[in-house]
This record gives C-alpha cells, structure tokens and sequence, in this order.
C-alpha cells in the first residue's frame, strides 16, 4: 500500500529538522516523512487497517497509538505499538490472555488467546496481530470488558453481545453451550441503555444510564451479590444502595460505587481484597467498604486486590500486595483494609486498571504510572520474563513524551492508548519530532543493553565503532546507516545544534527508510558526502532534490 502527501519544503533549518515525523514500521523497518518529500505510509494488514510498530516508538499522529506490554500474543516479552488506519481508538480491555478495542468508527478489533471464541472471530484459532470480528461490522461498538476467556461489548442501539467461554453462563444467554465463537445478542438488556461493563472469571456486570446494576454468571464465592443463589444464566438487577456510578470485577469479587461516593464489595473475601476484614471467606452481599477518606470516584479490582480513587486523587488499595500490585511499599503485602497508596508528591490519580498481579495509575496529567508484577514486562518499566516487582507507583518514563488516555491490565499484559503530547515552547509537538522518535526507539534498546553490559551507556555508545555488539542489537530498533543514526542520536545528547552548515545534513540526520533498510538518498548512483548530505553522481543533483526523487519512487506494497 503506498500514499503519497506532497509538502511544501521549510525554509528553516532546525524547524525542519524538527518536523520529520515516523508514520510507521513494517518488520525491522522504520517509514518517515518529512516536509520536503513525499510521505510513505505503511500497514500490515490492509485487511483491517491495522499498522504495526514491534517496540514503543513514536506514532507521530494526531489519531494516537496503542502499546502493548507483556505478554501479549502481539508482542510477547517485549512492548508492541500498532494503530487503526484512517480511524482513531477510544477504548482497548485486556483479559487473561487477549486484548479487544473499539474505535470511533464503531469497529471492534481482537487478539491473543482463543481457546474458547472469546476473540469473537467465529474460530478458536489466536491471533497474533488485531482482527476486526466481522460479525459486529454492522454494528457501532461503544463498550468493550473482557474477563479471563470471554468478552462482552455494547452497541450504540441499546444491545449487548457476549462471546468467548459459557461454562458458568457468563455470557448471560440462553444457550447452554460449553462456548460461542462468535458474538451472541444479551436479549435480557435488549433497549436498555450501558455506560459500563465489567468481566470476571467467570461473571458479568452490567451498569445502566439509570445507575442499575446487572450481573449474571457464577455466584459460587457470592460475586454475584445475590445471597446463596450459586448461578444466574440471565442478567439480574443487583440491589444498592442508591444509585451506581461504577462498577468493576475481579477474578471471584466485584464492587460498585454508588451516588454518595461509597464503595461496596462482595464475593471471595481471600487476602482482604473486599476491604472489609471480614473473617469469612465470601460476603454474598454487598458491604460498605469503611475507612476510605474522601468520596470514591472509581474502582478496579484486580485478581486479588481492589484500588479505589477518590475525588481528591488519592488512591486506596487493599488485599494481596505479595508482588507489590497495592503500591503501599515493601513492607505491606496484605491489607485487610484499606490503605493509602504511595503516590510520588503532588500527583493527583484520575484512573485506575487492575489486573491478576499488577496495577496502573492515570494521573491528572495524563502520566502512567504501574506497580505490582514485573514479569513479562508488564509494567512497561523493564522488558523480559524476569522483570522486577515494583512495590510502590513507578512512572512510565518510555511515554513521558505522550498524553496517556486510558490503560487496562491484563492477566500477563498491559495495554495503553495514547495520543501525541502537549507543545512544547516553540510550539513542536512532543512526540512528532526525529529528536522524540530518536529517544523513544532507543530508550528500550539502552535499558536493555545496559542490564546485559552491567555498565553504563549513551546514545551514542550505541554506534561507535568499539561497540559491535551494542551496534548490532541497537540497528534492529533503530533502523539507519551508522552515520546519519550517530548524527541523530548526537543531536540528542547534545541538545544542541549540529556544527555542519549543509542543510542537506539536517535531512540525512533522519532518513527515509526504504525496505531494505538503506537511505533512499543513496540509492541508483546517490553517494554521501564528507559532511553527512547526499550527492548524485549521475545528474549532480542536490541531496534535497535527490532524496525527494528516490522517495517519491519507493513504493510499499
């Protein structure tokens, strides 16, 4: 697929310089654009629009990205980032092991595991990229919560659709199949209007525009909230206490807070997850969660543990914290009740998303922070099987260049949608710039290399000629020849202006990427001069005029 976007040239050279811009990457392969030349877009699966980038570099566009941690299916291990061609992505939900967004368009997009159709892909194939599920593409999907191995998604006509696993008829139908691949209609909420829904392991909630409460599915540790009843195959109304502003659902144990900023609990009681400190081990009803200051504004309740915001910014969590997910320090790994999080000063939270062992944090400022499990590299802090539990908040310092719009956790995976940052004082974009792209790409690659070196290392350890190996783990995140790279990341670490006067370095310093990697200034006859720009020997052309021609040329199919 190959777009062409004719630019005016700029006239200023260190603006210039700034407004290269990375659309995207097709396998190790990075695709720029710059005001000079003609743009080059790229995606993997014209099929259904969506682009892939294999690590957390920048998606300079206005329509933002998703990144993926952990493991994913996507991008196990390691961080992924992919966006939606010509649409943009207002809401993702992870599961145990699978992920699905939606998109303004009203398209629904799934991938990961599929043992049991909760992919809504009418298989049980998993999929490593995202699949729009072609049976909802008649419907606007505005809701999406995904549980351990089933999905439940709400339409703009009023309707709910379930899939994935039914062993405890979670998906609130009346089929008694052990399954169903593809999206079932929840006739029991037919016309009435969801603001939220939440998915457990093996139970569903559902909250109106009138602030009722609906669950179905197993009821075996009383998450249903319906006393001893041990299963509902239908939505029920639950009984509150005035009005519901939020739900959430943990693995066995669910929660709502209502009008008055009161949080309830109910379900498995195991580790103090309900905040309680009730000695039985399930509350089949609804109970007042004591001791939170302030009014509570939202709630998640992960695998075992349950954080509260209130309408002040402060966070309140409690049950298990063995690997760090209450943020409450290293010396508390339990918490009957709840206790305040250690949040860095002067940082207010806005949201939060729970998931089997970990938890994020969405401050005011559209900062991400994460604690609790670090293996897969979950928290988006470290890469890898073997990261590290981190016992109090963390910021995400990979996106400090982005405004993070919304996070969910996963059972071993995060997923984080965000959109380009705010201006700086010159009035460039955070996050648009080669200087941004530069930085994002080889963050991680830095982080990486430093952990296998055990010594410290800058951008430009990276491709000095002493550093082989460095260089060559380094190429596969940062995709250009070794001198206009060094120029880049020189340019960074500087924070200075280049001392080379050509202005064709400036358009060297980020090059555009062709499919074999190499500049497209410097193909059929180009060669680069003494000091970084590019010349052609065949019509002595200047490197502007060069590169715009070779670029224009360079078709991706």
């Amino acid at each position: 697929m190959t777009a062409v976007a004719n630019r005016a040239p700029m006239t200023n050279k260190s603006l210039e310089r700034l407004q290269w811009q990375l659309l995207a990457m097709e396998k190790d392969h990075y695709y720029y654009c710059h005001p000079s030349v003609p743009g080059l877009t790229c995606s993997c699966n014209d099929e259904n629009g969506v682009s892939e980038l294999t690590h957390a570099s920048v998606y300079s566009s206005e329509l933002g990205a998703v990144f993926t941690f952990g493991k994913s299916k996507f991008s196990d291990n390691l961080p992924g980032t992919f966006w939606v061609k010509n649409d943009v992505v207002i809401s993702v939900a992870c599961g145990d092991q699978h992920s699905v967004f939606i998109t303004a368009s009203g398209r629904a997009f799934s991938f990961g595991s599929n043992d049991y159709g909760q992919l809504g892909q009418s298989h049980t194939k998993p999929l490593v990229n995202p699949r729009c599920i072609k049976a909802l593409k008649d419907k606007r999907a505005i809701l999406v919560a995904c549980g351990r191995s089933h999905t439940l998604i709400a339409t703009d006509e009023k309707n709910v659709y379930a899939f994935g696993i039914n062993s405890e008829h979670q998906l609130g139908v009346k089929s008694s199949a052990a399954y169903h691949a593809e999206p079932q209609l929840v006739s029991a909420l037919a016309g009435v209007q969801i603001k939220a829904l939440a998915a457990g392991a093996d139970h569903s909630m559902a909250l109106s525009a009138k602030g009722i409460v609906y669950l179905w599915g197993s009821s075996e540790h009383g998450q249903l909230g319906l006393g001893r009843k041990k299963q509902r195959k239908l939505p029920v109304q639950l009984k509150t206490e005035g009005k519901a502003l939020g739900i959430s659902a943990g693995a066995y144990h669910s929660a709502y807070v209502n009008s008055e900023g009161h949080l309830f609990t109910f379900g498995e009681s195991e580790h103090g997850k309900l905040g309680t400190n009730l000695a039985p081990r399930r509350c089949r009803k609804p109970s007042k969660v004591p001791d939170i200051q302030g009014t509570v504004t939202s709630v998640a309740c992960g695998g075992s543990h349950t954080v509260a915001l209130t309408s002040d910014g402060r966070a309140y969590s409690f049950g298990d914290g063995s690997h760090g997910q209450l943020g409450l320090g290293s010396r508390i790994t339990h918490a009957g009740r709840p206790h305040l999080v250690q949040v860095p000063t002067g940082v207010r939270m806005a949201r939060v998303s729970a998931g089997q062992n970990h938890t994020a944090f969405l401050s005011d400022g559209r900062q991400l922070f994460t604690c609790g499990e670090g293996r897969h590299g979950k928290l988006a802090l470290e890469d890898g099987e073997m990261g590290s539990d981190k016992f109090s908040p963390m910021l995400v310092d990979i996106l400090s260049l982005f405004q993070v719009q919304q996070v969910s956790c996963g059972g071993c995976h995060t997923l984080v949608l965000v959109v380009p940052g705010l201006e700086d004082s010159q009035g460039n974009r955070m996050g648009d710039s080669p200087i941004s792209a530069a930085v994002q790409a080889t963050e991680l690659t830095l982080a990486r290399l430093r952990r296998r070196y055990k010594r410290a290392l800058s951008y430009a350890d990276l491709y000095a000629d002493e550093n082989d190996a460095e260089k060559r783990l380094s190429r596969h995140y940062l995709n250009l020849d070794d001198s206009t790279a060094f120029a880049t990341l020189r340019y960074i670490d500087s924070d200075v202006e280049s001392d080379v006067d050509d202005e064709n370095a400036n358009i060297s310093a980020a090059s555009v990427i062709c499919a074999d990697g190499k500049d497209v200034g410097l193909k059929n006859g180009s060669k680069k001069t003494k000091n970084g720009g590019t010349g052609s020997d065949a019509a002595g052309k200047t490197g502007r005029e060069a590169n715009a021609k070779q670029s224009s040329s360079c078709i991706i199919q």
